[in-house]
């Protein structure tokens, strides 16, 4: 039975050639991005802090994108938790380089405008398990700062020191975020339901300066008059200049998962990301399901596969160290996994290297 999940979740995920989002961590993308329930390490800190009270001692992760094919770009993330009793706290670090920024105008709040942008995200993490008869339910926070940096334009280039450019926006705004995660075991620990409602404060950040865009797209810095100067250079007189206010909002992200380990070798998880009772088939921020497992083949080596979506797939594999247990030193685990996301072309690759002791 096992034997035909694993070759399900090979064969039936490849052969797509879409574009997606990547996600944090070597380990869940390889599980397809269903992580939500399992949540037993670092990567607690990001998709679900309840799990913060399933770290080791002290655990810490880097993780770096090899190659990205994404439209969301990962670069690097860092996190460091540890555990005090039943609970656990983190901080971690995420530099983020985004290549499909939808920016909203405040003034006209239908039109978009697509940015690249460079971000850093700064997240605190805590929470852990209860006692008595909430022994099997966990519950955590998340309390994040987002740091964003337009970089450039793809609808229309920026009129910066007298000459036309797509780099150097100059833009910058910050906002704080707010993720609420739960975890219950079921069955004899067996089966775990998760739940992370991401951004549930749904953060709003207004970039530090205006521009000035005409009618046909040109844009400045600082305002040129109330006719556009490169519109009347090319003949083209007339041509109005308004004044515009950029804004992002993170959206409220709600995602449920199941986690399933008929063994200590195995894990089965599914989650469902953006879960939108309100319009399923929303062209923007929709439903989809994420399906992976973990399977341990010996004590250091493990492989990992899923389905990132509808319509790519994920592989991975782990490999770790079996600390002498007779040894009076401290016992430390050393572990390294890789995955991929196939995207299409050459796909997105991410290696993690993990240290718990």
């Amino acid at each position: 039975m096992r034997r035909l999940i694993w070759c399900g979740l090979i064969f039936i995920g490849l052969g797509y050639n879409e574009i997606t989002e990547a996600c944090l961590g070597a380990r869940p993308l390889s599980m397809g991005g269903a992580f939500i329930a399992v949540a037993d390490d670092i990567h607690s800190c990001y998709w679900n802090p309840a799990g913060m009270g399933n770290l080791q001692k002290g655990e810490i992760t880097w993780m770096k994108t090899l190659n990205n094919n994404a439209l969301i770009n990962y670069q690097d993330w860092t996190a460091f938790g540890v555990r005090m009793g039943n609970a656990g706290i983190g901080i971690s670090k995420v530099k983020e380089i985004n290549q499909y920024l939808s920016i909203y105008d405040k003034t006209n709040g239908d039109y978009k405008y697509t940015y690249y942008s460079n971000d850093d995200w700064t997240t605190v993490s805590f929470g852990g398990w209860g006692a008595g008869m909430f022994d099997n339910t966990a519950m955590g926070v998340n309390i994040r700062k987002y740091s964003h940096a337009l970089e450039k334009r793809d609808d229309f280039n920026l009129w910066k020191d007298g000459k036309d450019t797509r780099d150097g926006m100059g833009y910058e705004a910050e906002a704080t975020g707010y993720d609420l995660g739960f975890l219950h075991k079921l069955i004899g620990d067996k089966v775990t339901l998760g739940l992370l409602i991401q951004d549930i404060n749904e953060p709003r950040y207004e970039f530090n300066k205006d521009i000035w865009v005409c009618e046909l797209g040109h844009a400045f810095e600082q305002y040129p008059g109330a006719e556009c100067p490169i519109c009347r250079k090319n003949d083209n007189r007339g041509v109005k200049i308004e004044k515009r206010h950029l804004y992002r909002q993170h959206p409220r992200n709600i995602r449920p998962g199941i986690a399933w380990k008929p063994d200590e070798k195995t894990i089965v998880a599914m989650d469902v990301y953006y879960f939108n009772v309100k319009d399923v088939y929303a062209q923007e921020h929709q439903s989809e399901v994420r399906i992976g497992a973990e399977r341990y083949l010996t004590d250091n080596l493990c492989v990992r596969a899923g389905f990132y979506g509808k319509a790519f797939h994920t592989l991975g594999v782990g490999l770790k160290n079996k600390p002498d247990e007779k040894s009076t030193a401290p016992k430390m685990l050393y572990q390294i996994d890789y995955g991929l996301l196939d995207s299409g072309d050459v796909g997105t690759h991410l290696l993690s290297v993990t240290l718990k002791w």
